[in-house]
């Protein structure tokens, strides 16, 4: 930006000042000294120069000393110009302060006088010793103060002029009518100012009231929608609350009841269980010997608790347990353990899934419910009621009861919450003594009757929390179970892998180290099993007979065989290698016993047929008894031939991992080979 003209004038003329006072300082003899020191002191060289008088014969500076004391005296000049001006400024301001310093102070004091005055006036309103006729005037601003002694003087000699005009009644009308158009007090704007005063005021009343009117019409309609809306939605929730609330406290019900059933059925098998292994104490058996007959009461006691399940389709959607359970009693139907209901929304219809101990009645509760039975192309059977007026879908299925140690668990769960499911259903009877369905001949009725809203809201805050916990809990066992599952195979993984490397003893340290030998020593406890069996044929004979003369006198009557005539017609070729090799000849390590046999078959082709061991014609002793798969349950469906029943103790159902692998016949007892130790599976 280039400078402007004015401040190149200034230049100008601060150059010259400057010029004049170098010339004048060079004809100082102080100036010549102080050049000189400065010469001395900062070693600056000297040059001669005609500029100064020849009778002084002094040197002078060169170009540098005259720029640096030409750019000090600029300074010095602009400092000293700066301090003239501010010299002056603050004259002014100076003057000023002291004029708001008297304002301030003339200002305080009519402050305090205002004071006064108020609190004098004050004590006359309570009763006090003054008057009102005081002087209590205090005038903060006079416009004639700030006026000079002319202006003022001038102002006044018009304000008296007009006043004694006014007063003589000599000033002109012109005067009068400003006067009165500046003070607002001529008859044409009062007249206006009046009519535009009653309008504004008769408008704004009119307004005011339509608007007070029309805000309580709108307060009192959203007030009404919004108990409307309230109303309905309390309506709505109260009646699917209380239809859910109904559902869920049936199927708590059923699950309680089931879940109890299966917890008498375990506790009933948990205390056969320790009266036999208290009889296995008390005759001193050892570990493997009390494995083979714990063997056979597994066997005599498995298939007890088999039930069969039925499945009634298109039902009601107003259907009930109670209700199916009173019909079921009517009929005489005792073996019912519990009852089912799965709603379908969609079609507006449920299925009952009932449970029953005997299969005969639950064919019989079928014969009752229909009249004629039709096979469909999916296999199922469609049945129409006599009674009910509307067809059903029935088949029954024999399933077997799940896992001693799961329906435990469970029962616990469901029994911790049965003391408040039985307080829901009790509140729910209470509050609703005609809710439920009557199984008529005609179908089924429900007849409802409605209960206060702070009972339905307990009840449905209480079944919500008892089905949240029973949820979570049920969950958490199936995130368990799928837990348990992977480890067990990613172990039986990690035991072949390391089998297949050949890393058997470090994997056997490692395990023994962090407690899991019993899992990967499979091996080795087959091998001791195997090997120890020839050892133990004769005490398990006399076992046998112990145990055989305990029995009822039925089963006294079969022939009984011998344990080594049973291992010698056995078509495990292992047990017969162990027989004719002896304990200490049995390894597995030469390999796997059918290859072990092929290869002694390859090299004893040309021995004779007479060379083999005496045997009957059928290869097998007189009386021996074979040893064959156990064969699967009967289905429901098919029919049952009849047993002669025997005095049996007890059955109950078999815990998961105890289940012998071999059925043997009645004439022969089972092997303890394929059964692990009881007493570590209880650890």
């Amino acid at each position: 930006m280039s400078p402007s003209p004015g401040s190149k004038v200034a230049s100008r003329a601060i150059k010259a000042s400057l010029d004049a006072i170098l010339a004048s300082m060079d004809e100082d003899s102080e100036y010549v000294q102080l050049v000189a020191h400065h010469r001395r002191k900062f070693k600056v060289p000297w040059e001669a120069s005609g500029g100064m008088p020849a009778s002084w014969q002094l040197p002078v500076v060169l170009e540098e000393m005259h720029s640096f004391l030409e750019q000090l005296c600029r300074s010095c000049l602009s400092v000293l110009t700066a301090q003239q001006g501010r010299d002056h400024m603050a004259m002014q301001l100076r003057r000023l302060q002291q004029d708001l310093k008297r304002e301030r102070e003339d200002f305080k004091a009519k402050l305090v006088e205002c004071n006064l005055t108020a609190l004098k006036q004050l004590d006359v309103a309570k009763g006090g010793s003054g008057s009102w006729e005081d002087n209590d005037k205090v005038i903060f601003y006079e416009p004639m103060k700030y006026l000079s002694e002319a202006h003022r003087d001038l102002v006044l000699m018009v304000v008296k002029e007009k006043l004694r005009q006014l007063l003589e009644g000599t000033a002109p009308g012109s005067f009068l009518s400003e006067l009165q158009r500046s003070l607002g007090l001529d008859p044409a704007s009062l007249r206006q100012e009046s009519g535009q005063k009653a309008e504004d005021v008769e408008e704004d009343d009119e307004e005011e009231e339509e608007n007070h009117a029309l805000e309580v019409a709108r307060a009192a309609a959203r007030r009404a929608q919004d108990l409307l809306a309230v109303s309905s939605k309390e309506l709505e929730e109260t009646k699917k609350s209380l239809v859910q609330l109904q559902v869920q406290v049936e199927e708590r019900g059923a699950a309680l009841a089931e879940a109890q059933q299966q917890l008498e059925a375990g506790e009933r098998y948990r205390q056969q269980l320790v009266q036999a292994m208290d009889r296995l104490k008390d005759q001193g058996l050892e570990p493997m010997e009390a494995t083979f007959v714990l063997s056979e009461t597994f066997a005599s006691l498995d298939g007890t608790f088999t039930d069969f399940e039925s499945l009634f389709e298109n039902a009601p959607e107003d259907c009930t347990s109670e209700n199916v359970a009173q019909w079921h009693r009517q009929h005489g139907i005792q073996s019912l353990v519990s009852v089912d209901i799965q709603p379908d929304a969609v079609r507006r219809r449920s299925s009952l899934r009932c449970r029953y101990q005997d299969p005969q009645e639950a064919q019989e509760a079928l014969q009752l419910l229909q009249d004629t039975v039709v096979t469909s192309e999916g296999g199922q059977s469609q049945v129409h009621a006599k009674r009910a007026g509307e067809g059903l879908v029935a088949r029954v299925k024999s399933k077997a009861r799940g896992k001693v140690e799961e329906a435990d668990g469970k029962a616990k769960t469901e029994r911790a919450e049965s003391k408040g499911i039985d307080k829901v259903r009790e509140e729910l009877r209470k509050g609703s003594q005609a809710d439920g369905l009557c199984a008529t001949g005609d179908g089924f009725r429900e007849g409802k009757r409605e209960t206060s809203k702070p009972r339905r809201a307990d009840l449905q805050a209480e079944v919500a929390q008892k089905s949240q916990q029973l949820e979570e809990t049920t969950e958490e066992n199936k995130k368990l179970k799928v837990c348990l599952e992977e480890l067990q195979a990613k172990v039986r993984q990690l035991m072949g892998n390391c089998k297949e490397r050949g890393m058997e003893k470090e994997i056997d340290e490692i395990a023994t180290n962090i407690g899991l030998k019993r899992v990967l020593s499979c091996p080795s406890r087959f091998d001791i099993l195997y090997q120890d069996a020839f050892l133990r044929m004769e005490r398990l004979e006399r076992l046998r007979a112990q145990f055989q003369a305990e029995r009822s006198g039925s089963n006294q009557e079969a022939p009984e065989a011998s344990v080594r005539s049973l291992i010698e017609h056995s078509p495990l070729v292992i047990l017969q290698q162990l027989l004719s090799e002896g304990p200490a000849g049995f390894a597995l390590q030469g390999g796997s016993p059918k290859r072990r046999l092929l290869h002694s078959q390859s090299e004893r082709t040309a021995v004779p047929a007479s060379s083999a061991s005496p045997a009957s014609p059928t290869g097998r002793s007189p009386g021996a008894a074979t040893i064959a798969p156990r064969p699967f349950p009967p289905s429901a469906h098919a029919p049952k031939a009849p047993s002669p029943k025997a005095p049996h103790a007890p059955r109950s159902p078999v815990l998961p991992g105890l289940r012998p692998r071999l059925h043997v016949s009645a004439s022969a007892p089972s092997l303890p080979c394929a059964l692990p130790p009881l007493w570590k599976k209880r650890q």
